[in-house]
């Protein structure tokens, strides 16, 4: 069943130290998060009780219980049980991150963070737990454009993570950046030394001389697989060689006929050019 979410994401950080309790703090304030703020491990069990909390941000050593002890209790709570807690820590060895997941941690980030990447991690595990079948696909962090990718056969699912992120950072859909259209170009009878200069930088299908190539340029980047998914039902013969969608610009490489690399390249556009945003 697709979940209500009628606010912002209610986070729990608890942190005995009050310079990365702020700092963690702010960081989540970028994106509008209700915040609860906890240096004391026994204010902290007070006030999830007191809370209807969506994730937790936990300091692995601390003074009287530790982490590791306050995450099991937490789990034991029928409760709290489905609360996902992430680990903040300074110790990198991978005897704790195990430790951390073989106690209920669903992540461990050590310190000092990139905020980005701290975000991101937040970003997926409220989507995961909206939907908990799903499976991530892709987490990549960037400073201008980050990028999350979700999988799952159920429609549904992917409906309901993408509000449960919208609705956790304050967002709504019309919010998102109308992609820009940088640059198009058809290239026709390609060169055997053109294909083989590109094919060296390529990690998909080859290019093959003699064939027309598509190369579009778009902004922000992921609008890439847009036009790569559109393209292809419109042009079905064609190739599809390379998608770069990450980052601030992104690229389609597509070969085929002249005819079909027309079709792909009229259809892209549209496409783009009917999408609503900022």
């Amino acid at each position: 069943m697709k979940p209500e979410y009628d606010r912002q994401a209610r986070l729990l950080v608890i942190d005995d130290q009050p310079t990365n309790l702020k700092m963690v703090g702010d960081i989540l304030s970028r994106l509008n998060f209700d915040l609860i703020l906890s240096s004391d491990s026994e204010e902290a069990i007070t006030l999830l009780g007191q809370h209807k909390v969506d994730l937790i941000l936990l300091d692995v050593i601390m003074p009287g219980r530790d982490g590791f002890e306050i995450c099991q209790m937490i789990q034991a709570n029928p409760t709290w049980v489905d609360i996902p807690i992430i680990f903040l820590s300074a110790a990198s060895e991978k005897s704790l991150i195990v430790r951390a997941l073989e106690v209920g941690g669903v992540d461990y980030v050590t310190k000092p963070f990139n905020p980005a990447e701290l975000l991101s991690r937040v970003r997926t595990h409220l989507a995961l737990k909206s939907a908990p079948e799903m499976e991530p696909g892709i987490l990549y962090t960037e400073r201008q454009f980050g990028l999350l990718e979700l999988h799952s056969d159920r429609m549904e699912d992917l409906d309901a993570a993408g509000e449960a992120i919208l609705k956790g950072i304050g967002a709504r859909p019309e919010d998102q950046l109308k992609p820009q259209i940088l640059y198009h170009d058809i290239i026709e009878d390609l060169s055997d030394q053109h294909a083989i200069i590109l094919n060296r930088s390529r990690d998909a299908s080859i290019l093959v001389p003699g064939v027309a190539l598509l190369i579009y340029e778009m902004a922000p980047a992921l609008f890439a697989c847009v036009a790569a998914n559109e393209a292809e039902k419109a042009a079905p013969n064609a190739v599809i060689n390379d998608v770069q969608m990450m980052g601030a610009t992104g690229r389609l490489f597509m070969s085929g006929s002249l005819q079909d690399m027309r079709i792909a390249r009229d259809t892209i556009t549209a496409k783009l050019e009917a999408i609503k945003g900022r």
